[in-house]
């Protein structure tokens, strides 16, 4: 009989996660508070492993997939218009999903109490949500002043923005040059998979310890979010694909 695979213990590790938390929301347990404050914090410490390895991966996989792309292009020929092609497919696809997802969203709206019980527990405050910056500043804080800065506070926009400015001037360097750094950057990658992979090792068990926290915090409503947001992600991942 053949294992189960990692995704399917991912998976079992979710659903045995907020089943647990539920069921412990819905009883009230004695020592549920210790409980689900010691499994959000072991579940927060796998978590921060793995979002560790995300800017570096990010970055190194940009950088040379950007100067690797902008070289194929230069040459022309099948391998540049399959690349632009791919590019226009993706630009679509991308542009489609965020039309359509908040139109199926207001037909299909996420259980509400679940949704403001989830916004709860992440916040503390239902009401307390960010408002939208004005259009200069959002427009702004694509260019990083500092991107180091970025890549410390996490503003992915504006990093992926650097990165792909950064891989296109890799791709103008001289061959030594740019073959130097397309190299140590995929070192970097390689590296970035192999930290990956080990963290993945743990993945139930991170998986189910963070969405035991989360059910010990919502009840049963996590769970029937949680399929209403599979169900929207699906859907528009079937969308893009049919476009392919």
């Amino acid at each position: 009989m053949r294992a189960p695979s990692a995704t399917t213990l991912i998976l079992l590790g979710l659903v045995a996660g907020l089943t647990a938390g539920a069921v412990l929301h819905a009883v009230e347990a004695p020592g549920e508070a210790s409980l689900v404050a010691a499994a959000a914090a072991v579940g927060g410490v796998w978590l921060d492993a793995l979002r560790m390895t995300i800017i570096p991966l990010v970055f190194a996989l940009l950088v040379t997939g950007m100067a690797r792309a902008a070289d194929a292009v230069g040459r022309g020929g099948l391998a540049g218009r399959a690349l632009l092609a791919f590019g226009g497919l993706l630009l679509l696809a991308a542009t489609l999903t965020a039309g359509l997802t908040p139109a199926l969203l207001a037909a299909w709206p996420a259980p509400g109490e679940a949704a403001a019980a989830l916004r709860a527990a992440a916040t503390g405050d239902p009401g307390n949500i960010p408002q939208t910056p004005p259009l200069s500043e959002w427009l702004g804080a694509f260019i990083p002043a500092n991107p180091f800065k970025a890549a410390a506070d996490g503003a992915m926009a504006s990093l992926v923005v650097f990165d792909l400015i950064f891989g296109l001037a890799v791709s103008r360097l001289d061959a030594a040059r740019r073959d130097l750094l397309v190299t140590v950057f995929d070192g970097v990658q390689a590296a970035m998979m192999v930290i990956v992979r080990w963290v993945l090792v743990l993945a139930p068990g991170g998986v189910f310890l963070l969405a035991l926290t989360v059910g010990a915090r919502t009840g049963f409503g996590a769970v029937g979010l949680l399929g209403h947001y599979v169900v929207i992600v699906s859907l528009m991942c079937l969308m893009a694909g049919a476009l392919g």
